[in-house]
């Protein structure tokens, strides 16, 4: 699609669905680097040529190991948050490009952290996410905007209500900002039923190929995953430094100070 249409509908809406943003090809390397983790952690080896996220056999394999191990199961988990496979994925230049056009800035503004590999399974009520805005220790910081940046949100198989996709509150960016930051550091939203009531739910029903991209100021939240299935995908969020609002940030996405 031509990405001027694209960008009307995202400033209109400050939420897109790009349908077909990557091909079978972008994600060869994603295959690789987590059939390696699986070699390495689980001494898990397969013979299916299928992307190894699809693969129905792993997501028993993986539920099995987690109700073993959880250890195991942990470590996999946060050692390939860190993974330069994933990174180099994220900031790709067909996805720095995308976003810098979104946003309105050049691809060399654009700083990109937060990378991450979710991996939800099924029926877990601990580790899903109420209504939230993401970056909550900027928040108190500056006022995000439009132009501020944008989070996207790829699937690593397709996607639907009962594997537990991404929802979110439509047009919730008109909403003023007001929150409480959790135990976890993140933003989450003290709403009266009838303010949420106010906006309309969304799901992000999306196939493999596909990326929902999302503004600052969309308040969303996790799904339930009521499948059999384990729920794999990635997330990238990007800032532009040209922006007003921006002050400047550690690596670890906090303010930085006067000393």
């Amino acid at each position: 699609m031509n990405i001027h249409k694209v960008k009307k509908k995202y400033l209109q809406d400050q939420v897109y669905l790009y349908k077909n943003l990557f091909s079978k090809k972008d994600f060869q390397e994603l295959d690789g680097v987590f059939r390696t983790y699986l070699e390495k952690f689980f001494n898990y080896k397969t013979q299916n040529k299928n992307f190894i996220f699809q693969n129905k056999k792993l997501h028993n394999f993986l539920l099995r190991k987690r109700k073993n191990n959880i250890y195991l199961f942990r470590k996999l988990y946060n050692t390939i948050q860190i993974s330069s496979t994933i990174y180099r994925f994220l900031n790709s230049n067909k996805i720095i490009r995308v976003a810098s056009q979104l946003i309105g800035c050049k691809p060399e503004q654009l700083i990109s952290t937060g990378n991450q590999l979710r991996i939800d399974v099924p029926h877990d009520k601990k580790h899903r996410l109420n209504w939230h805005y993401d970056f909550y220790k900027y928040e108190n910081k500056i006022k995000f905007n439009i132009k501020s940046g944008l989070i996207l949100w790829i699937p690593l198989q397709d996607v639907n209500k009962d594997l537990g996709t991404l929802e979110y509150l439509k047009n919730s960016y008109q909403l003023k900002r007001s929150s409480k930051t959790n135990s976890k550091g993140y933003n989450i939203i003290k709403l009266k039923k009838s303010m949420i009531d106010g906006f309309e739910k969304k799901k992000v029903e999306a196939n493999l190929g596909d990326a929902f991209i999302q503004s600052f100021l969309t308040l969303h939240q996790s799904g339930f995953n009521m499948s059999d299935k384990i729920r794999f995908t990635l997330i990238g969020r990007y800032l532009n430094i040209e922006n007003k609002n921006f002050k400047g940030l550690k690596k670890s996405m906090e303010p930085l100070s006067l000393y």
